[in-house]
């Protein structure tokens, strides 16, 4: 699994289950996939993506995986790295 640079997570302030849930988002996952790869229900997927909707004023799928290529966009052109760490 790849991983986006550190500094676009903590300018996003995302977690590191919230990271893992917009990345496994971005690669298409459905809620039920994401919970079957992470070990937790389709239901915890969905609240953590009902609070990162209110937090960022968003209200899709692909509104919160933009605005966090956005932010990794920003972040590399600001200097970033790469990171595989979780």
């Amino acid at each position: 699994m790849t991983i986006r640079p550190l500094e676009a997570a903590m300018e996003f302030h995302l977690s590191h289950r919230q990271r893992e849930i917009v990345l496994l988002i971005s690669e298409g996952n459905s809620n039920k996939e994401i919970g079957r790869i992470l070990d937790v229900s389709p239901r915890t997927v969905e609240s953590h993506l009902q609070r990162l909707y209110l937090r960022y004023g968003i209200n899709s799928r692909a509104a919160l995986v933009a605005k966090w290529l956005r932010a990794d966009s920003a972040s590399a052109a600001a200097g970033g790295t790469m990171s595989n760490a979780c």
